[in-house]
């Protein structure tokens, strides 16, 4: 695979107007998103967990992303993987182009509902989950004014992606096909590390349980409003919060404003995310701009665009 090959388009445009403009800071989002997802799929192909801080350099030397062209209109950018060093074997495929490959397939199965070819391109479990962690937030929903197109190929059709369900995403992540049980009303979703034989019908028949987790707590926490004692704050446009475990830990976040609550249960971590999020609002939002720093009035702008109005609840 030569230097020309290892790029792909992305196109931002209205839903109502063909033509209309759609702002930078979608497609920064949406290329920040993006980058995160190829940094993951770097580690994954390392074979090592991902971490805080800045990236090793080999990572970087592999899996930066940088902006090639735009061109006006709605927002249609090119983006490309590193350039090829010196081969002493030409033709040889380097980390670039199994990164590259890897990232096609990612948003090709996303694209068209494909679970398993997303599982054997990612087979590992934790990083189908990071991936998605990092794609979900940036992906548009049937609530947001605006497409998502993509094409590894030029000159072929662009592909239109959007965010999965927060079922599908559990499907991506970890597809267990289940027995028909529309009879059972008690039955729950759980992600389970069992103890088990195959049979020679190719059931499985599990002896131990060893470990689980269940499924709903882990699922995204996509929120359209806030409410926090007397106020719900209405969003300018919906937003999708990672959730995952940490010991005995649910944690959510939300990377835009720092936010990042722990709680023992789910529901106990939405309020606390919540009563965090109702905080930066009075601390930043409602302050003086000459009494914040610059880092607080980054937050106070992120929170300007996002909250599109603040309503009064009436106890009756």
């Amino acid at each position: 695979m030569d230097d020309k090959e290892r790029k792909f388009t992305l196109k931002l445009e209205s839903k109502e107007h063909k033509g209309d403009r759609v702002p930078v800071k979608v497609l920064v989002k949406t290329l920040d998103g993006i980058q995160k997802a190829v940094y993951e799929l770097g580690n994954y192909r390392l074979n090592r967990d991902s971490t805080p801080g800045p990236k090793p350099f080999d990572l970087e030397k592999d899996c930066e992303l940088y902006f090639v062209k735009a061109e006006q209109g709605s927002v249609l950018a090119t983006v490309a993987f590193p350039e090829r060093g010196y081969d002493l074997v030409p033709n040889l495929p380097d980390m670039t182009d199994y990164v590259y490959n890897d990232m096609k397939n990612v948003l090709t199965s996303i694209a068209s509902k494909n679970r398993a070819l997303f599982k054997d391109t990612v087979k590992d479990q934790r990083a189908r989950k990071r991936i998605m962690n990092s794609l979900a937030p940036v992906l548009p929903s049937d609530k947001n004014k605006y497409d998502l197109l993509f094409t590894f190929d030029d000159g072929k059709k662009l592909q239109r992606i959007e965010r999965p369900k927060s079922d599908e995403i559990n499907e991506f992540i970890d597809f267990v096909e289940l027995i028909d049980a529309s009879q059972d009303d008690d039955l729950i979703e759980i992600k389970a590390l069992c103890k088990a034989i195959v049979n020679e019908n190719g059931k499985v028949e599990v002896r131990e349980v060893l470990e689980f987790e269940l499924l709903d707590d882990l699922k995204p926490y996509i929120i359209e409003k806030i409410e926090v004692n007397n106020k719900i704050f209405v969003l300018s446009q919906e937003i999708v919060c990672p959730v995952t475990r940490e010991e005995d830990y649910i944690i959510i976040e939300y990377e835009p404003l720092g936010i990042e609550s722990y709680a023992k249960t789910r529901d106990a971590a939405i309020n606390s995310f919540n009563e965090e999020f109702a905080i930066l609002y009075r601390v930043y939002l409602l302050e003086e701009n000459e009494n914040l720093t610059q880092d607080a009035l980054k937050i106070k702008e992120r929170l300007y665009e996002l909250i599109d109005g603040v309503q009064q609840r009436i106890e009756m």
